[in-house]
């Protein structure tokens, strides 16, 4: 999962939308983490809202800087 991150960073890198694609795996690896915390914990399935602030509230402060 690492290297799919990896090259979704990249990509992001590539279009100006983050600063760095140095990041550490702990970073890489947060959405997928925080995805399986919320499957695993709620027993339902992931809504859009929920997908979007993991996104929105969570890895691209990590991958900003803010």
């Amino acid at each position: 999962m690492g290297e799919v991150m990896a090259s979704m960073v990249a990509r992001a890198v590539a279009r100006g939308e983050i600063p760095s694609g140095d990041l550490p795996a702990q970073v890489l690896t947060a959405p997928t983490s925080l995805l399986r915390h919320e499957m695993l914990l709620t027993n339902h399935p992931v809504s859009d809202a929920t997908i979007t602030s993991l996104v929105d509230d969570a890895f691209l402060p990590l991958v900003r800087g803010k």
